[in-house]
């Protein structure tokens, strides 16, 4: 096991409690809302975090933070994950459309923008952040889905299961990534990390 940068914790300890601020209490969140999260969501993700785990794939410079991305694509890949997601949108009868997109398209644009520098720092941080705040926006959404009826919680519970581990690969993966001749590391993860919530904010605030 590759020891874990001690900064770099507290950063994603601090990213991770400001994700989960973002979330409205259940209990103040109408049906109407609860569709309305999940289908930004849906929007930003379905259709992307395949393509974003890639570009870690291919721009990351450190063995840890390869096999820590292509781990995770494979399981993307082989279990369908997008497919899942649709599907727990459809279960929940908040399947996105055309406003959802337009809703969130600028901070997506932004994340694409970040992915195409091909940086692996940039990217390894992204999934870093992404796999870290889910321990708090994954159970969210499960509990928005049971409101709606949903039965189908097959995403909710494979990435909850799974994403503790992946927040902890990641973490190393990234401990080690920056190390690797980046001439600006602690700004580009900063950076990265700030448009990572940027975007999470978007859909739950």
């Amino acid at each position: 096991m590759h020891k874990i940068d001690e900064n770099l914790k507290k950063k994603l300890a601090s990213t991770t409690a400001s994700a989960k601020s973002f979330l409205k209490p259940l209990d103040g969140v109408s049906d109407d809302d609860a569709k309305t999260i999940i289908k930004r969501y849906v929007a930003a993700f379905e259709g992307n975090f395949l393509t974003w785990m890639g570009g870690a794939s291919i721009s990351a410079r450190s063995v840890v933070s390869k096999f820590a991305a292509d781990e995770n694509l494979w399981v993307e890949i082989r279990d369908d994950h997008p497919s899942m997601l649709r599907n727990f949108a459809k279960c929940s009868k908040a399947e996105p459309d055309a406003t959802d997109f337009q809703y969130v398209h600028n901070e997506v644009m932004k994340i694409r923008n970040l992915v195409s520098d091909l940086s692996g720092v940039k990217n390894i941080t992204l999934m870093t952040a992404l796999e870290n705040t889910s321990a708090s926006f994954i159970p969210y959404l499960a509990e928005l889905a049971k409101q709606l009826g949903c039965k189908d919680l097959t995403y909710t519970d494979v990435h909850g299961e799974a994403d503790i581990e992946h927040a902890n690969q990641f973490l190393e993966a990234l401990s080690d990534e920056q190390k690797l001749g980046y001439q600006n590391a602690e700004n580009e993860i900063d950076d990265t990390l700030v448009l990572t919530l940027g975007l999470l904010r978007k859909i739950f605030s």
